[in-house]
């Protein structure tokens, strides 16, 4: 799929949703109450899209219906991250744009490393979030872990610690 492959451009998260994961939105939050055509009106829309992927209903509905999901591997990753990142009081999205893109790539070597195919559709995603106040802002570490990868995210700090890294890809 597409959006499960993203590249070093920017992309918003309507422009990685494919159409099961519209669809799923829109049975998960009332198939009744808009059209997928409104509903595609609202995810153009920032601040609804935002709201509808924050949904807690659309997370437990990805939980209950696991072994039969449906759904691209970015929207996948994009909700069950970003509820992990809201629950440490992270709310800023590139969060997690940014780990999302980066779980995308280790799932890609994963798969260019195995000799047959994995014999799962939906990674397990284990993240390990540290907050921490420093006199220059807030310093925030992002560390996931799939079979023998590891991705490390810090936010960007001053010029004078070299050894930090930039909060990109």
């Amino acid at each position: 799929m597409n959006s499960d492959q993203p590249n070093n451009a920017i992309h918003t998260p309507i422009d990685l949703l494919e159409t099961e994961d519209v669809e799923f939105i829109h049975r998960i939050l009332g198939s009744d109450l808009v059209s997928i055509q409104e509903l595609t009106n609202l995810l153009h829309d920032d601040d609804m899209r935002q709201d509808i992927l924050d949904s807690r209903c659309i997370y437990n509905a990805i939980s209950d219906e696991f072994d039969s999901l449906q759904i691209s591997l970015y929207f996948y990753l994009y909700i069950v991250i970003r509820q992990i990142l809201l629950s440490a009081g992270l709310e800023e999205p590139r969060y997690t744009e940014e780990t999302v893109a980066a779980y995308i790539k280790m799932c890609r070597l994963q798969q260019e490393s195995e000799e047959e195919e994995p014999d799962y559709h939906y990674p397990d995603v284990n993240l390990q979030i540290l907050r921490e106040e420093t006199p220059s802002g807030e310093k925030v570490r992002i560390a996931g872990k799939l079979d023998r990868f590891l991705i490390v995210l810090q936010s960007k700090q001053e010029a004078d610690s070299p050894s930090e890294i930039p909060f990109n890809r």
